[in-house]
């Protein structure tokens, strides 16, 4: 199980994504690997998709928000390596293994290509550096801080990592954000749901800066 990734795919009120996003991940993926489903509780039309495809399923223990739906799956998994994604991700074959080529010795994050050349949104992740490090600065063994809905979350997570000396980068890993801020998708409710948490969550940003910078 040295090199198994686990795929963990929070997903809200998008019941007819849940294929696409298993088979894209799957398909996609070199490496062992198991995808997983993060819902929030009575959610029931997801639930039904993930159940009747037999797929993986986790139950938000912390609902409400994407950021509850990560902590939740970096409690309830195992893998030594894994990835937050969505359900509005694509992955490019390979992915992986060109991650994994930059994920040395002494680096706990890596952050992949979201087909706009940045790097922080999305990140393949070492086990045993959140175990030891956390992913926060100010609170123990715990994937993100808990203070954010959604939004600068994961901006955190990987300007945390960089201050540390724990990041790489993987240019030629694509995992391609299907934003509608990118014009790659269209809007929705569960995009207007992070919307609407946006400026709060970007005064919880600004107010940390100071615990990396």
């Amino acid at each position: 199980m040295s090199d198994v990734i686990g795929i963990v795919i929070p997903t809200f009120k998008r019941p007819h994504a849940i294929m696409r996003a298993y088979n894209n991940a799957h398909e996609n993926t070199t490496m062992d690997h198991k995808i997983y489903f993060v819902i929030e509780p009575e959610e029931w039309a997801s639930y039904n998709a993930i159940k009747e495809n037999n797929l993986n399923l986790i139950i938000s223990k912390y609902p409400g928000n994407h950021t509850g739906a990560a902590n939740t799956a970096y409690e309830e998994t195992t893998e030594p390596f894994f990835m937050i994604a969505n359900d509005d991700f694509n992955f490019h074959p390979g992915w992986d293994v060109k991650a994994m080529e930059k994920m040395t010795e002494g680096v706990g994050v890596v952050g992949v290509n979201d087909g706009m050349d940045r790097y922080t949104p999305i990140t393949l992740v070492r086990r045993a550096y959140i175990q030891e490090f956390s992913g926060s600065p100010d609170t123990i063994n715990t994937l993100y801080y808990p203070g954010y809905n959604h939004n600068y979350v994961d901006t955190e997570f990987s300007e945390v990592a960089k201050k540390r000396g724990k990041w790489a980068e993987a240019p030629e890993s694509i995992v391609e954000h299907m934003h509608w801020a990118f014009n790659k998708a269209t809007m929705d409710s569960t995009y207007e749901k992070s919307n609407a948490t946006a400026p709060a969550d970007s005064n919880t940003y600004q107010s940390r800066q100071r615990l990396w910078q």
